[in-house]
């Protein structure tokens, strides 16, 4: 299993590379996760064993995708992705539920609390692997936006600084 690696100080990893958090108190559920998903190439997986962990490493990093179980001692599964919704640093990640209930409320409760998609368990390591391919592009899609967003912000303020000195100008030299 992956040790939790330091956070670069924007919180995000090296470009092109995507962070997966995967979050199970089953150990081997998280090596064969981590197995499946090493295999993607331009990603790191870090593995927790509880919600609290994956939290505090969240206080100074930004996963671009969290693969959580629904049933975990202390915080479940749901527990977590009502806390990463509540910070403005998670708010937009992609959440990904995977359980072995039943239940369907179970499903409604996560999608409910902000997952973006929910995997039964035993699970199938075709689709493991095209949903998070699928849940990565989406953040990277997420990511571009808000740079370009960024960017045009920024060019929005230097030409309101270039159009107010311009009239501060012409009020002086009227």
């Amino acid at each position: 299993m992956t040790t939790p690696a330091p956070v670069p100080p924007n919180g995000h990893p090296p470009q092109g590379e995507s962070t997966i958090l995967i979050v199970d108190d089953d150990r081997l559920a998280l090596a064969l996760l981590e197995h499946l998903l090493s295999g993607l190439g331009g990603c790191r997986t870090l593995c927790f064993t509880g919600g609290e962990d994956a939290l505090a490493w969240c206080r100074t990093g930004v996963p671009d995708l969290v693969i959580t179980d629904h049933e975990m001692p202390g915080l479940t599964g749901l527990d977590l992705i009502a806390r990463l919704r509540q910070e403005q640093r998670t708010r937009e990640v992609p959440i990904m539920m995977i359980s072995s209930a039943e239940d369907r409320e179970v499903r409604y409760q996560s999608l409910e609390l902000g997952a973006n998609d929910f995997l039964g368990k035993p699970i199938d390591a075709p689709e493991v692997k095209v949903r998070t391919r699928n849940m990565l592009s989406l953040r990277r899609a997420q990511r571009s936006l808000a740079t370009r967003s960024e960017l045009l912000a920024e060019e929005v303020r230097r030409a309101t600084s270039i159009i107010a000195a311009r009239e501060q100008e012409t009020i002086l030299r009227l």
